[in-house]
């Protein structure tokens, strides 16, 4: 009789991922090292939200079970399916169906669990769900700002106002939409004057056929978020000293005469704003939104001027007295740069289902990254850390990468094809944002097991909000 030991406490190591699209939780477990010198067979054991794997060796009869292990999901234990993987023997896969439970029910045997499916998550349930995101960035959640700091090293950028008049942008890649609301009569509801939406590239405010004042301040915006949000524009009272902020998907548009004497700094032939204190890129400066001086001044006052800052780079600083207390527990506000890259990605693929991505430097343009975006609402865990307890990140895209080298003919002729092939789109970040972004995405390429390390003779990896 011999016992086989599974690992730390007994415990084999575990890595997992979740896929939305079709429910599944997929667990890849590695077998004992004894597997590579005899047969053997697998079986498992499953209590309610737990499981254990057992280890037989051919010609005998006794079975070395592990610890049991607590799942990260609720899952019909009942409906699992286990298989050695061809691609490394040393691997167990299994595929069980997630489930969406009750919370309130009570759950004492597998039984409780049958035939409650989970919702698909399809990419525009994921961008209306405030939940998956969970940005904070809207005219509400910004009504009582005081100031916006640099995220790097906390220096005041603006001024201190009274007040700030904030509202959201036109969605972004609104002019897909354009054709729907031309050839479709439904479209005719937005009131839109169509032959102004050109002006929407320089920020320009749309200006609305509807001639009912009351009517017109029904309208929604032109926007995704403003169209399901009865906030979407949310402005404080009225005060002496009032300026001017609008919110994109991932930047905010500001005055220049809103930015505190010398709190940034330009430099020669070149649009980046940059923090005079550390230095960090913080986002561009634009021309001013409109010729039409007196629509200049009604929103940015008497300017020719306007930055456009980057929403990963900025803490958004509340001010101190509020009855919200809502809004007293997040007195600063600020977003990661993971979250900033899903959401844009999301974005683009369920405006033009764009999949495949080069990630180039705003500085130097050059091209550091490809990306092939392969899932989303990803969940991944592993036990690494601790073998009795899942850890892990969720609601992150799984994408395949590869790295890009100038100097590298291979590297040339592989961004020629995704431009020409695959009519790749390009996302920009300053040069600490793109080697963040690849540090991200090496650190869990190291944590994924060996048969799921390539796919398509590229490195798979995740990219989770808490970049």
């Amino acid at each position: 009789m011999t016992h086989v030991s599974w690992g730390e406490r007994n415990t084999p190591r575990i890595f997992s991922e979740t896929l939305p699209n079709l429910n599944k939780l997929l667990l890849y477990v590695e077998l004992p090292s004894i597997v590579s010198s005899k047969k053997a067979s697998y079986t498992i054991r499953k209590k309610i939200d737990k499981i254990c794997f057992g280890i037989k060796l051919d010609g005998e009869e006794f079975i070395s079970w592990s610890e049991f292990i607590l799942l990260p999901k609720q899952v019909d234990i009942s409906s699992t399916l286990m298989t050695q993987m061809q691609e490394d023997p040393n691997y167990l896969r299994l595929s069980i169906n997630v489930l969406e439970i009750n919370n309130s029910s009570s759950l004492n045997s597998i039984s409780d669990f049958q035939h409650i499916k989970a919702k698909n998550k399809d990419i525009m349930s994921l961008l209306m769900d405030e939940g998956f995101f969970k940005s904070k960035l809207d005219p509400y959640s910004l009504s009582q700002l005081n100031l916006i700091q640099c995220k790097k090293c906390k220096f005041d950028l603006t001024k201190l106002f009274d007040n700030w008049k904030v509202n959201e942008m036109p969605a972004e890649y609104w002019q897909e939409m354009v054709e729907f609301w031309i050839c479709h009569p439904e479209g005719d509801k937005l009131s839109v004057n169509v032959s102004q939406m050109d002006l929407f590239k320089n920020f320009k405010t749309l200006e609305k056929t509807s001639t009912n004042p009351t009517k017109e301040e029904s309208q929604g915006n032109l926007n995704s978020n403003a169209n399901t949000n009865s906030n979407s524009s949310f402005e404080t009272m009225s005060a002496s000293k009032t300026a001017v902020l609008k919110i994109a998907s991932n930047y905010i548009v500001i005055d220049y005469s809103s930015f505190i004497s010398e709190s940034v700094t330009s430099r020669p032939n070149s649009d980046l704003i940059f923090c005079s204190n550390c230095d960090s890129s913080i986002g561009e400066s634009k021309s001013n939104i409109s010729s039409d001086t007196f629509r200049s001044e009604l929103e940015f006052g008497e300017t020719v001027k306007i930055a456009k800052l980057w929403t990963q780079k900025l803490v958004f600083n509340l001010k101190s007295s509020l009855t919200d207390s809502s809004l007293h527990n997040n007195a600063n506000i600020s977003e990661n740069l993971g979250l900033v890259l899903i959401r844009e990605i999301l974005t683009r693929i369920s405006a033009h289902a764009a999949y495949h991505y080069i990630i180039q430097e705003i500085e130097t343009k050059r091209p550091v990254l490809l990306i092939w975006v392969v899932g989303w609402g990803i969940n991944a865990y592993n036990n690494y850390s601790d073998p009795s307890i899942l850890y892990g990140s969720e609601n992150g895209l799984k994408v395949l990468t590869h790295r890009l080298n100038t100097e590298d003919s291979k590297s040339q002729e592989v961004l020629k094809n995704w431009k020409t092939k695959f009519d790749a789109e390009y996302i920009f970040f300053d040069n600490q944002d793109c080697s963040n972004l690849l540090q991200h995405i090496q650190d869990n390429n190291k944590s994924l097991p060996p048969p799921l390390l390539k796919m398509n003779d590229m490195e798979a990896s995740y990219i989770f909000p808490e970049l």
